[in-house]
């Protein structure tokens, strides 16, 4: 996708992006930091599973996000230039149409798949 190629070019991987691993984790404690969203903001995620809420912080502000309005969670590995792909895109859908999407580049690859199972809620399914 041509934006996402855009976005890359723009923002590589930072330098304080948390370790990225292949293999499955649950999501931690403390919020994910080390990501930019499609404007090139920093972007930290925090999951209040008590409040059933995502947090998206950047420097700018902060969004309440009930994650029972996130209707899908799609994401894609990205190639470095070093060859790891071990971080990925992560879009979170807001709306109706995929426009309405929410995308988070270097994401740690293994916290991709409890972010899918705990928005979606399908953790056991």
């Amino acid at each position: 996708m041509q934006l996402h190629k855009r976005v890359l070019a723009k923002h590589p991987r930072p330098a304080d992006a948390q370790p990225a691993y292949r293999s499955r984790q649950p999501l931690p404690k403390t919020p994910l930091s080390g990501m930019y969203n499609k404007y090139g903001a920093r972007v930290r995620l925090n999951f209040h599973l008590e409040s059933d809420e995502l947090i998206i912080s950047t420097k700018e502000r902060t969004t309440r996000v009930p994650m029972n309005t996130i209707s899908n969670v799609t994401s894609g590995e990205i190639e470095a230039s070093d060859g790891a792909t071990d971080y990925h895109i992560v879009g979170f859908q807001m709306g109706t149409t995929e426009a309405s999407n929410y995308w988070i580049y270097w994401v740690p690859g293994q916290f991709v798949e409890a972010m899918k199972d705990t928005i979606l809620g399908q953790w056991g399914a």
